[in-house]
């Protein structure tokens, strides 16, 4: 896994050059997602076959992975906090960002602050609060999936949240299972 201090560069064009691992190019696309982002290679430079790519960010130490095939990812936030994915064939939103736990709140209060935001005041279907993540899903009033997860990491809130048509289910379900599995936070602050 790569040093999430470290800049890693890798342009997602047609050709990449793979060094080692990873695969980096030699300058920048102006992109601040790119230049966070890597795409892992195995030992003799292939692409990953499930075609997923990592989004690395510096500021919060996290990542995860996501299916380029499926995902465009925007440009990153001007505050380095994260970003958003575009989908290429649906209306639907995936987002990504870090954040402080400035408030101080508990993983069942974190839950019920999201949940309210997320869900509209509709009732979640699917809810979960541990120490270390919650997590719920809900229908919203425009037909919509809501899933949001949030891992916890000390004072450290890294968000991954879903927004896609109720008739994409079928579609989303294994993007979310594999990006939310993905989901890593560094141990080394």
């Amino acid at each position: 896994m790569p040093n999430f201090k470290a800049a890693t560069i890798c342009l997602l064009a047609g050709s990449l050059s793979v060094l080692g691992a990873t695969c980096q190019a030699a300058g920048t696309s102006g992109n601040p997602s790119i230049q966070s982002a890597t795409l892992h290679a195995d030992a003799q430079g292939r692409a990953p076959t499930n075609a997923a790519a990592t989004y690395i960010n510096v500021r919060y130490d996290y990542s995860i992975d996501y299916p380029r095939d499926v995902l465009t990812p925007g440009q990153e936030a001007d505050d380095g906090d994260g970003l958003t994915f575009s989908a290429k064939s649906s209306t639907a939103r995936i987002a990504v960002w870090g954040k402080y736990n400035a408030i101080g709140y508990t993983p069942k209060q974190l839950l019920r602050s999201e949940e309210h935001d997320g869900c509209a005041d509709k009732p979640a279907t699917y809810e979960v609060a541990k120490k270390t993540l919650i997590a719920f899903s809900c229908q919203t009033p425009k037909n919509q999936i809501f899933y949001e997860k949030i891992a916890i990491h000390g004072d450290t809130l890294v968000t991954v949240q879903f927004v896609y048509p109720l008739i994409e289910e079928t579609k989303w379900a294994p993007v979310i299972k594999q990006m939310v599995a993905s989901l890593r936070i560094e141990d080394d602050r």
